[in-house]
């Protein structure tokens, strides 16, 4: 699972059921104050099956955007 780490908008490069490989880029979060700004890479911690994503575009700090089932364990 991996969690949001700022607010902004989804912007996803991958869809559920998509077989990833670690260090993936998944998607990205836009800033929504400022368009211009980097925006922030959502990277795979582990490769595996994208089984669950959030189903609304809006990213909330800590919130989980992302479940991977692979097969290494994470903290």
């Amino acid at each position: 699972m991996m969690a949001a780490i700022a607010p902004g908008i989804l912007a996803w490069k991958v869809k559920a059921g998509d077989l990833v490989e670690k260090g993936q880029l998944l998607g990205e979060i836009v800033n929504i104050e400022d368009v211009d700004a980097p925006r922030i890479p959502i990277i795979a911690r582990t490769g595996g099956l994208i089984y669950g994503m959030t189903s609304h575009k809006l990213a909330v700090p800590g919130d989980i955007c992302v479940k991977v089932a692979g097969t290494e364990n994470l903290e």
